[in-house]
């Protein structure tokens, strides 16, 4: 799939096209996996047979998110990024996300909104022809 089918079906606003690529890019690289073969209705169980062998690593994903080029400007933003996959921690539980295509425009939205920059914006030719 590529990355315009992927922001048209996930309905991703203009101003976070990008962002949302970014983050699919980020997804793809940390699970080894090119961008095209990650649909939006992919949920983390869909997805499991693919994370590395200790599982779903968030500072993994930030730091692919990095080499994606996100510069975090806050100490906060990647702590709080929204989760994918659901956990517990004792008396603490969280759910997962309900697929990849809503995971990918809340950690855009989150990523605007911390005041992370793009080092490298995908051009719309890219995002277009992805």
């Amino acid at each position: 799939m590529s990355h315009k089918d992927f922001l048209e079906t996930v309905q991703a606003p203009d101003q976070l096209a990008a962002w949302v690529v970014v983050v699919r890019e980020a997804v793809a690289r940390f699970l080894q996996l090119p961008p095209s073969v990650i649909y939006p209705m992919d949920g983390w169980r869909t997805l499991k047979p693919f994370f590395p062998l200790d599982g779903w690593d968030d500072i993994g994903f930030v730091i692919s998110l990095e080499e994606c080029g996100v510069a975090f400007l806050d100490d906060e933003a990647p702590q709080s990024l929204p989760r994918f996959v659901e956990g517990r921690f004792f008396w603490l539980h969280w759910q997962g996300a309900v697929n990849i295509g809503v995971w990918s425009v809340r950690v855009a939205t989150h990523l605007v909104n911390s005041n992370c920059r793009l080092r490298l914006v995908p051009s719309d030719n890219d995002v277009a022809n992805a």
